[in-house]
């Protein structure tokens, strides 16, 4: 072929010139269909970039080291008036740093190699083509529920000041069906994190010049529904929104509700191997099925673990999305003390009969929750003729109050809400070969962490949790929270 450019940048060079330079490119690709995969994406930024989720990078950390972020607090006091001497009476930096730990994260696929034999999937991929997208599918659904998971576990266990109740509920015992996310729930987190000290994401003026504080509500589709069902949010749509199929109730499309975005994830309870949903909208489908109420072992996987025979958490981690769970994100990490006790509804869709069940932390190993407490009569009564303690494999299991109401969380957010600290290397490409070359295995690893800052006297001021009823498709329950 004839070409009239002298001078040509060819990749056989660059690959000469740098061994690496192929696991670059894989890497660089992943990392950019992962991110595209992680609904938090337009709310990631690096450090200094103040927004509500902010990257460092250090090459020089491994596993097991830390990463440090530097804080400072605003300077007080009266100063000083008139002749009165100011140089014995001058402030000093009040400076705090916080560390997030990371460690190495892995995942892999093996396959035979007469399946390179095979196209896979609609758009003809080759076995190669599909492990490096479910490696990217993988990755980025990790990133998604670390960060979830970071703000549900302080949440929970570290500061409870960082966690609210629709409706100012003073506890989630107090939640009702009723409850549901809604507009005025909004309004609070947004004071809630001015209260906290939190700093917004970006500051507008009033007409006069006054500020107003932009923040995010980060929920699901499923979670955030019922706003839409809310008078107050009806009428403002129709009074103040464009009119016409424009009109955010047709688009779906929803507005900023005094200066706070709220921000969607669209969750797909997909066909997955392993926990379903999100942490903030956790979900599970039943195992094998309960004949009785004799059994106290709940497994997880529907109808693709009927007989109970997936038991490795590592590949098969059906209720790690549920409270109870020890999510980690480093090898050997300690998590927070959890002598909670957590409840659920195991629910038929067939009849629509269900039943309540009660499990502790310590009894969750994300694989299966073992030595439950079966017919919780705060949830539904034995004598209720919506109760059965009979479920077939693939019956809904819903985290729940101990009244029965079926629980989500949404996340609100200013600036710097989160930290994710990388080390040495992230989403680079592992690979592995047996019996002759005819067993592959192609995987992802980075060394990475997570952690919210602390302020200089020590509180998480840049986000809030705000618990809430959830109301799911297809799931009618009495309403035990009277």
């Amino acid at each position: 072929m004839s070409i009239e450019l002298d001078k040509v940048t060819l990749l056989s060079e660059l690959k000469a010139k740098d061994p690496n330079f192929a696991k670059k490119i894989w890497s660089r690709k992943i990392k950019h269909d992962a991110r595209n995969k992680n609904p938090f994406k337009p709310l990631m930024g690096q450090d200094g970039s103040g927004m509500p989720i902010c990257e460092k990078t250090d090459l020089n950390k491994m596993g097991g080291e830390t990463v440090t972020f530097t804080t400072t607090a605003e300077l007080g006091g009266q100063g000083r008036k008139g002749e009165e001497e100011l140089k014995t009476h001058t402030n000093i930096f009040d400076f705090g740093t916080y560390g997030v730990t990371v460690g190495e994260r892995a995942w892999a696929v093996s396959y035979n190699k007469l399946l390179q034999f095979l196209r896979l999937r609609g758009d003809d991929m080759s076995v190669e083509q599909l492990a490096n997208s479910v490696c990217a599918n993988w990755w980025g659904q990790m990133e998604t529920d670390d960060i979830q998971q970071m703000f549900l576990r302080i949440a929970r266990l570290v500061a409870p000041r960082n966690m609210k109740r629709v409706n100012n509920r003073t506890s989630q015992d107090d939640l009702t069906l009723a409850d549901t996310l809604n507009t005025g729930g909004i309004e609070y987190m947004q004071q809630a994190l001015i209260t906290n000290g939190a700093t917004p994401i970006y500051v507008e003026k009033e007409k006069y010049g006054g500020e107003v504080p932009q923040y995010i509500l980060f929920s699901t589709w499923q979670n955030a529904a019922s706003l839409e069902d809310e008078q107050k949010f009806r009428d403002v749509m129709r009074e103040a929104a464009a009119r016409g199929d424009k009109n955010p109730y047709f688009t779906g499309r929803l507005p900023q509700w005094k200066n706070t975005v709220v921000l969607r994830d669209n969750v797909v309870i997909s066909s997955s191997t392993g926990r379903l949903a999100r942490p903030i909208q956790p979900i599970a489908h039943l195992g094998q099925a309960l004949a009785d109420e004799s059994a106290t072992t709940i497994t997880g996987g529907g109808l693709r673990n009927s007989d109970a025979s997936r038991t490795d958490p590592a590949l098969f981690d059906y209720f790690a999305n549920f409270p109870g769970f020890g999510w980690t994100f480093y090898e050997g990490e300690s998590t927070p003390a959890d002598a909670n006790t957590y409840y659920a509804i195991i629910y038929n869709l067939t009849d629509g009969k269900y039943e309540g069940i009660s499990y502790t932390a310590a009894n969750n190993n994300g694989n299966r929750l073992a030595s439950v407490t079966r017919e919780v009569a705060t949830i539904l009564p034995t004598d209720n003729a919506r109760y059965s303690n009979a479920h077939p494999s693939d019956s809904l299991i819903i985290p729940c109050t101990k009244n029965g109401v079926p629980l989500g969380w949404s996340i609100a957010m200013g600036a710097e809400a989160l930290l994710l600290a990388k080390g040495a290397y992230d989403a680079e490409p592992i690979q592995h070969s047996d019996d002759y070359d005819r067993v592959k295995g192609r995987g992802i690893h980075g060394i990475r962490g997570y952690g919210s800052p602390k302020d200089t006297i020590g509180r998480f001021p840049n986000f809030q949790v705000l618990e809430h009823a959830v109301e799911i498709p297809g799931v009618s329950l009495v309403d035990m929270s009277a």
